[in-house]
């Protein structure tokens, strides 16, 4: 049996405002023997422990925690009990478990065994209740283990009522790290749903790329200056992303794949511009005029999709994720201001690849995290003369002034 001296010692010592020398000096011990004892490095001889009870008024039992290592006793044969069960049903099993929660209601371990013995009621409500009430006690449980608030998120997502999902979304997927697609799948197979959990699948590997992509070069702030890995990881991602759709082949750019506008397009303008602004300011001008004559032949590719045209990820593996866009690129109805005279057009889709918009929704103002939804911001680096110093070297180069020409007849100017 665990005793507690050490800490009940100590914790009585406090209580009475004594120092580990005055506690000494009035038991006729030694400062070290106080000292040893309260670290749990010896115990008192059995002599002098009735004779430390009675100067701090309590009993030989309390001041050894004989109770409390009892209790701790009878909980590890019960959970013993618990993982030894061998109830024939579910309405068994939740019985007992309950009966250990009311035995013992602030054990971690037994309230997550509470809230699986629950999850086996997935069709009532009040036992649904319950397990989601649980799952929030237990979350902020000082004994939590991370690993179980992974699975009881999961549990939580999966049951809680349709109209208030987003908010446990918005909670609980941020504060755990958690991919709002991840939680929106398992929700899917726990009802059966299997072409939304398909969808949400290919979403959340969709969301793991473009995470894997950020890892391999963070974008902040390297367009704006010189990075001496910058083009070697640029060509990277787009070597992976090349990879992905199958564009190695003879007759691909390594910049701009086939040419053919795909739900890629962002990705490849950015890194496009990334790379040419590189090569503009180490002095490979030819190199910085090639990379950018592909991405503005991408960019007109794109600005030229008549209204209705579906695009894709053109992978395997992201086979279907699609948009549509309702909307032409110009069209005077459906602008939004950006910055200065420059207005940001939005391409619009009644949803995104095929989930449901309003559990990816960002940031809760409607603003969706999806790289096709304006076409004029992918063109700042040719608009803008301030932040994309990268370019200053070749600025008042006429080939530079005639890239800007063949991009701005797709720009919305204020009047």
């Amino acid at each position: 049996m665990k005793l507690y001296i050490a800490e009940n010692l100590r914790r009585l010592r406090h209580s009475s405002g004594l120092t580990q020398e005055q506690l000494a000096e009035r038991l006729g011990v030694s400062f070290q023997s106080v000292s040893r004892w309260e670290t749990g490095l010896s115990y008192p001889d059995i002599e002098i422990l009735p004779e430390i009870a009675a100067f701090f008024g309590v009993s030989t039992d309390v001041l050894m925690g004989v109770e409390k290592a009892t209790m701790e006793q009878n909980l590890e044969r019960d959970k013993k009990r618990l993982r030894t069960d061998e109830s024939e049903t579910a309405e068994e099993r939740l019985a007992l478990v309950e009966e250990m929660h009311r035995k013992y209601p602030h054990d971690a371990e037994i309230l997550v065994d509470l809230v699986y013995a629950l999850s086996s009621f997935p069709d009532d409500p009040e036992k649904n209740r319950l397990m989601r009430q649980y799952i929030r006690e237990y979350m902020n449980h000082r004994d939590a283990e991370k690993a179980y608030k992974d699975q009881l998120v999961r549990l939580l997502a999966a049951s809680e009522p349709e109209d208030s999902l987003t908010g446990v979304l918005d909670t609980y997927a941020a504060e755990y790290d958690m991919r709002r697609s991840a939680l929106l799948e398992y929700r899917a197979r726990m009802k059966n749903d299997a072409e939304t959990a398909r969808l949400c699948r290919q979403y959340n590997m969709l969301e793991g790329l473009y995470r894997l992509f950020d890892q391999i070069l963070p974008e902040n702030g390297l367009w704006f200056r010189w990075h001496p890995d910058a083009e070697r990881l640029t060509l990277r991602k787009l070597s992976i992303l090349n990879l992905l759709t199958g564009m190695t082949g003879e007759g691909t750019n390594g910049i701009t794949g086939d040419g053919v506008p795909d739900l890629w397009y962002s990705c490849r303008l950015a890194w496009g511009f990334q790379l040419a602004g590189n090569y503009a300011m180490s002095g490979r001008t030819e190199e910085a005029f090639a990379a950018l004559e592909a991405v503005v032949r991408l960019a007109e590719a794109f600005y030229s999709l008549p209204e209705g045209t579906v695009l894709t990820y053109r992978c395997p593996e992201l086979s279907e994720l699609h948009e549509t866009f309702r909307y032409g690129v110009r069209n005077p109805d459906d602008v939004r201001d950006f910055s200065g005279n420059l207005h940001r057009c939005m391409r619009s889709d009644e949803t995104f690849c095929g989930v449901d918009l309003k559990y990816v929704r960002k940031n809760g103002d409607g603003e969706f995290d999806h790289h096709v939804e304006c076409a004029a911001w992918d063109i700042v680096p040719l608009t803008d003369t301030e932040e994309w110093s990268c370019f200053d070297g070749i600025r008042e180069d006429a080939r530079f002034r005639a890239f800007v020409r063949r991009i701005e007849k797709y720009v919305i100017r204020e009047e």
